[in-house]
């Protein structure tokens, strides 16, 4: 975890750069290959954000990647291009893996590292803008429960970026309030 890794201010812009951008529902990958739309699985929207945003996202995240590689001990290439999700009430996405179910293809097997910038927070953050519910969770930190695995939510702070190996079960549980804007890629093994 890396607070601040974008100050409030520039979180501030990014958020209203989304609020302006064009969007589409962002596709889950089926075992065949094909991306559809699932809103069963997974309910958030992909923004188009101008391209002087994503350069400023992809600037900053590569120069992390010495400190990624250090940390999960592994070398690492680039990472995908960093997309901006945009969360309502009541979306969210169901627990799965970034990098390793059946059958899935080769350049998302590829994925290493996931990373995660939220550009707002929880309801008890103290920025403007913030969201409930949407907790990003993940399954298999803590021991099992009965035969179930016990989810772990992290509270999501404005600037705050989480990194993690993308075969770790996680989960985006739904928006109750407000609005959620993150932005997400993958470091890639070399």
């Amino acid at each position: 975890m890396v607070r601040n890794f974008f100050d409030a201010e520039l979180c501030r812009q990014l958020r209203d750069e989304m609020r302006v951008s064009s969007g589409s529902p962002a596709t889950v990958r089926e075992a065949d290959g094909a991306f559809t739309v699932d809103p069963f699985a997974r309910r958030v929207t992909y923004l188009q954000v101008p391209d002087a945003a994503v350069a400023l996202a992809t600037e900053r995240l590569l120069a992390l990647r010495p400190r990624i590689e250090a940390h999960f001990g592994t070398p690492l290439a680039g990472c995908e291009r960093p997309q901006f999700l945009f969360y309502q009430v009541g979306d969210h996405y169901r627990p799965h893996r970034d990098n390793s179910a059946p059958g899935v293809p080769e350049d998302t097997s590829q994925r290493q590292v996931s990373v995660v910038l939220f550009l707002n927070g929880q309801a008890g953050d103290s920025g403007e803008d913030s969201f409930a519910g949407g907790s990003l969770t993940f399954y298999g930190l803590l021991p099992e429960t009965q035969g179930q695995q016990v989810g772990l939510p992290l509270e999501a702070e404005t600037g705050l970026l989480v990194a993690f190996r993308s075969d770790l079960r996680h989960a985006v549980f739904p928006v109750e309030r407000g609005n959620r804007y993150t932005v997400v890629t993958w470091f890639l093994r070399p």
